[in-house]
């Protein structure tokens, strides 16, 4: 998806560079590309909801698989051991964690590019309106 907002936004750029400047014919064209532009938009801000709802999904797993570990470490008898903790739990628990980071990191580059579509339909209509 992150690719789809960067084809969309050059694609838009491409239609207004053609579109500033032109007579009143062109008016139509540019109303057409604003509701194809707004409808596009919607759909990104969609996915980038459902992205946002998975990934706090992810940080509740992060956060029980380190609770998990902590309550396994308390639990221990004879003080803390790497033996009295399962090791499935701790490769869960990194797994977890390094999918979590890097899914905010996606996340953070979907949210400001998708922040960056606003810029367009403040050009767009700036043509609607000249």
């Amino acid at each position: 998806m992150d690719k789809d907002i960067l084809t969309h936004k050059g694609f838009i750029e491409d239609k207004i560079a053609k579109l500033h400047g032109k007579d009143g014919k062109d008016k139509e064209k540019a109303r057409d590309l604003a509701r194809y532009h707004t409808e596009m938009t919607r759909n990104f801000q969609h996915e980038r909801q459902i992205h946002l709802f998975v990934m706090l999904f992810f940080a509740l797993l992060m956060i029980g698989s380190w609770a998990f570990c902590g309550w396994s470490f308390t639990v221990a008898t004879g003080g803390i051991s790497i033996d009295s903790l399962s090791l499935p739990a701790i490769i869960l628990t990194v797994i977890i964690t390094t999918l979590e980071i890097f899914y905010i990191r996606y996340y953070y580059r979907l949210e400001n590019r998708t922040q960056k579509l606003y810029v367009l339909d403040k050009k767009i209509f700036e043509i609607i309106e000249s």
